[in-house]
Formats: structure tokens, C-alpha cells, sequence
């Protein structure tokens, strides 16, 4: 039989029967609103004294989970009127995946179109990864012309948000201008490094051409200047098979 004890609330001075709870632990106020009035006075006086160097201890009055009673960690929650979380992150977390496996394919999907805001959700990441506003890429968009810097693409039909992406610096984090999908994963795939698009630059103008001259002349006799045709369908260029994996057994055959 659980034992009650006359105790008198620290807060509000009242006298009130307490008995000892599941964990082991005596209640010491007398209501939930002065237990909640008492942690935040002492949360309030910690954060005073953290800030000015005085000590840095937590509370004495700890957060307990509504569901388990266990003391839970500080994490802070503007929906609730003393600005901490109800409930513990193992006990939250099995209430949040209960409510989840519980309904339907239709009512997540149903549920997930009722909270999902896309201008939100695009100020948020624009905020979050490049620090700007919609509305600062709206200016950047129209000093622009509408249009890609590097190739002048509009950014339509190329990509699943199908408008110009915000390019920046990955070192610095500072923000380049917009550019088109493709524009912005070239860069992203030549590390952001001029010396390899200048090296890409003097590639496309054949500054490879030395060393394919040298092998095609090797290996087409009769071709006496060793130039590079200008294209694969001439009668001199070599021919660059294709190979494919053939259902048979006899394994790979040439397709061309």
C-alpha cells in the first residue's frame, strides 16, 4: 500500500498529500502549474547565471517526461507555454513512429500534402544553405534577365524544380549567381577549380591533337599527313565499336 506524506508546496505554501511515484521520486509541489511556475523560475535564474559566469549547474527543479516520469533532457519547444517538450526522446519517438505505422498510405500522403507549404519550404532551404531570401533571388533572377549566366537557359524542362539554381562557393559558402542545372553541375564536377576548365578549354581546341595524330598515323597506312579526320563517318576515321552483354551463350557480341 503506497504511503501518502503531508507535504507543503514550495510554491504556493499549500499542504497537500504526496505519495511516492513509480520511479521513486516524492512529488514536492502540489499542482502540475506549480511544479511548471518553479522550473521556470530556476530555468530562468540558470540562464542568468550561466550568461554572467556565476556557475553553470542545472536546475534543481528537473523536466520530467509526461509519459515514462523520467528526468529528460532540456529541448526547447515554442508551442507550450513554459517553452520546454512534453515528452522524452525514446518516449516521443515511439509515439511519433505508433501514429505513423498506424495509418494508411492514403492519410500519410493526406497528411503530408495538409502540412507541406512549398514557399515555406523553399524560404527555408534558400535561408538554411545559402543564407538569401526569396526575394533576393527574385532580384538576382531579373538583373539576370531570367536566364542562365554561363549558357543563357532558362532552367526550364532540365530539372525537377524547374527554374535557375542558386550556385556558391563551396569553400566560402558565398553566393555566385544562378545558373542552369547543368552549368551548375559542371562546375560541381570540375571541382570549381579554373585550372581544369582551362585545361577543358585547351582539350576542345585540340590540344590533344598531337598525340591522336601520332596514334591514327601509326595505324592507318597510306594516311601521309597523320591528320585527324574531321569526322567519324569519314572512310579514313576509325571505327569505335560498341559492345554489349548478349543474351546467349556465347557472351559479349559487336554490335556495329
Amino acid at each position: 500500500m503506497t504511503q501518502l506524506q503531508t507535504r507543503q508546496c514550495p510554491q504556493c505554501g499549500t499542504a497537500f498529500q504526496a505519495k511516492q511515484a513509480a520511479n521513486g521520486r516524492t512529488k514536492e509541489h502540489c499542482s502540475k502549474k506549480c511544479y511548471l511556475k518553479a522550473w521556470s523560475q530556476n530555468n530562468k535564474k540558470w540562464r542568468e547565471d550561466t550568461e554572467s559566469g556565476v556557475r553553470t549547474q542545472v536546475p534543481k527543479v528537473a523536466p520530467l517526461c509526461k509519459q515514462c516520469g523520467k528526468p529528460k533532457t532540456w529541448e526547447k519547444d515554442t508551442t507550450t507555454k513554459h517553452g520546454n517538450r512534453f515528452r522524452c526522446v525514446p518516449c516521443r519517438t515511439a509515439l511519433c513512429k505508433k501514429r505513423y505505422y498506424s495509418m494508411s498510405v492514403e492519410e500519410r500522403r493526406e497528411q503530408h500534402l495538409k502540412n507541406y507549404d512549398p514557399e515555406k519550404n523553399r524560404r527555408n532551404v534558400l535561408k538554411r544553405i545559402f543564407g538569401i531570401t526569396p526575394e533576393q533571388w527574385d532580384e538576382m533572377h531579373k538583373r539576370q534577365g531570367g536566364v542562365c549566366w554561363m549558357c543563357g537557359h532558362d532552367g526550364k524542362g532540365i530539372h525537377r524544380y524547374d527554374r535557375l539554381l542558386v550556385d556558391h562557393c563551396h569553400s566560402t559558402g558565398r553566393v555566385r549567381g544562378l545558373l542552369c542545372h547543368h552549368c551548375n553541375a559542371g562546375l560541381g564536377h570540375f571541382k570549381d577549380d579554373p585550372i581544369l576548365l582551362q585545361k577543358a578549354i585547351d582539350y576542345l581546341n585540340g590540344g590533344n591533337e598531337s598525340i591522336i595524330s601520332a596514334v591514327l598515323h601509326s595505324d592507318n597506312e597510306g594516311d601521309g599527313d597523320g591528320s585527324v579526320p574531321d569526322s567519324c563517318s569519314d572512310a579514313t576515321a576509325p571505327i569505335f565499336r560498341t559492345w554489349s552483354k548478349a543474351s546467349s551463350d556465347s557472351g559479349f557480341q559487336r554490335l556495329r
